[in-house]
């Protein structure tokens, strides 16, 4: 007698439309036209604020340079004065007298004042002041100005590489999920002919009905994993539209990238590579010198100081710019603090003890780069020989699939058989994905470390 065939749930109704409407969507958003890879990275670097804030930091490093090198020229300054004071004391001093003889009458009689204090004053005076020996203080501000330059300049260069590391990624990371989708897809595909052929047998009477009921369980799990896969390569996308400062919904479409070419380095190669190229190595070796030039710019506070200084100018009563109230003087001025409490010295030692600080925070920072160079390296060769057990496991998976799928439709496999074939299958292509787009990773990965991710700078 003919079994009559139950009504499929409600559930899996909604969730064979919801994937469907999905991948409209998802098919319409790649219409939109592609970017390559080269074109995300450009994009990315151009629409960063971080690389824009060290763009400026950089320029501040150059005004500071420009300005350590005019310490040491000469310096003009213009002042002018005007004073009025009143009170203390003055003298009068008699400068000439007349008598007569005959009686002894005082008839005339000069004299003079002075003055401590001058009631009214007006003094403008031009100043060039000449920089001999400052302890060494010019030199050293030179020094860590030229060193922050260069250090500001490799800590550029490692955040662009850090962007167009974030991009590879994220760039990756959509093809990995489309992947994934289109396994999902075809696994959905796969257990729908399942549904079809469970029926088809308990139609016939071969199976017992519980066969069908684990076909439509089969199957709604993977319209759970199709949709779980869909959101994956939604979020997979926002993720690089908010790399490249756009907005999170607009659409995307990524190219896929030409295979890899072999590496045809060696460990040692790539370390000693990382050692001479990483920018953010090269960044803290500059900030390791920069203390040291701090150190030689703290010592000078311990050494005697010598100006030269000329100064031209006007004084006198009132405002009178003429030959006969103009005075010049050259001064040769020497200063050295004796004593100070011992500041200059503490700060001298505390420069020092920075410096050496910074020494071995970098002999660290080198040993890690080392760690993370082999680590790299390790998992760009992991992935490449798993892509070659990949490309064999796939096939392998396909042919027992096909074999075991016919078995079941003629009753010669149980259904047990046919959904391990199925799901081993699944698993196969999804692993199959994710070690392609590893290589590409880890490839990324270890040219940031030896600062070659991008090709121009």
């Amino acid at each position: 007698m003919r079994r009559q065939t139950p009504k499929r749930p409600v559930m899996n109704r909604c969730l064979n439309i919801c994937p469907g409407a999905i991948l409209a969507v998802l098919l319409a958003w790649t219409s939109a036209g592609g970017l390559t890879l080269q074109e995300s990275i450009a994009i990315a670097l151009d629409n960063n604020e971080e690389i824009r804030a060290l763009q400026q930091k950089e320029r501040a490093a150059d005004y500071g340079l420009i300005e350590s090198v005019g310490n040491f020229l000469p310096s003009v300054s213009l002042s002018t004065t005007y004073s009025r004071a009143e009170g203390g004391r003055s003298f009068e001093f008699p400068i000439a007298t007349r008598a007569d003889l005959t009686t002894g009458e005082i008839l005339y009689e000069a004299s003079i004042e002075a003055g401590f204090i001058e009631e009214e004053s007006h003094d403008t005076k031009l100043e060039v002041v000449q920089p001999i020996f400052q302890g060494g203080a010019l030199w050293g501000q030179l020094g860590v100005a030229r060193a922050q330059r260069r250090a500001v300049e490799h800590e550029r260069r490692a955040k662009r590489n850090e962007i167009a590391l974030r991009v590879h990624q994220a760039y990756y990371g959509i093809l990995e999920a489309e992947k994934l989708f289109q396994a999902m897809e075809e696994a959905v595909e796969l257990a729908r002919e399942h549904v079809r052929v469970a029926r088809a047998l308990y139609d016939a009477g071969m199976v017992e009905r519980a066969e069908t009921l684990r076909a439509d369980v089969l199957l709604s799990s993977r319209q759970q994993d199709r949709l779980r896969a869909a959101n994956g390569l939604d979020l997979a996308r926002r993720s690089l539209n908010s790399l490249l400062a756009r907005d999170l919904e607009e659409p995307l479409v990524v190219e896929e990238p030409e295979e890899l070419e072999p590496l045809g380095l060696t460990l040692q190669e790539c370390i000693a590579r990382a050692a001479a190229g990483n920018p953010g190595l090269m960044s803290f070796q500059k900030h390791v010198e920069v203390a040291g030039k701090a150190v030689h710019l703290s010592r000078s506070s311990l050494l005697p100081k010598v100006n030269l200084i000329f100064d031209y100018g006007w004084h006198e009563e009132t405002y009178q710019f003429d030959r006969d109230s103009d005075f010049w003087m050259v001064m040769g001025v020497a200063s050295w603090d004796i004593f100070t409490s011992g500041r200059h010295l503490a700060r001298y030692q505390q420069s020092k003890a920075s410096h050496r600080q910074l020494k071995h925070e970098l002999a660290a920072y080198e040993d890690a780069i080392v760690l993370q160079v082999t680590r790299a390296y390790s998992e760009l060769q992991e992935a490449r020989q798993g892509m070659e057990l990949a490309e064999e496991a796939l096939a392998s998976a396909e042919e027992n699939y096909r074999v075991t799928a016919a078995s079941y439709r003629e009753g010669l496999a149980s259904q047990v058989d046919e959904i391990d074939a199925q799901v081993t299958l699944t698993e196969v292509r999804v692993n199959h994905s994710r070690t392609r787009y590893q290589i590409y990773v880890a490839g990324a990965k270890l040219k940031n470390l030896m600062g070659g991710i991008l090709e121009t700078d």
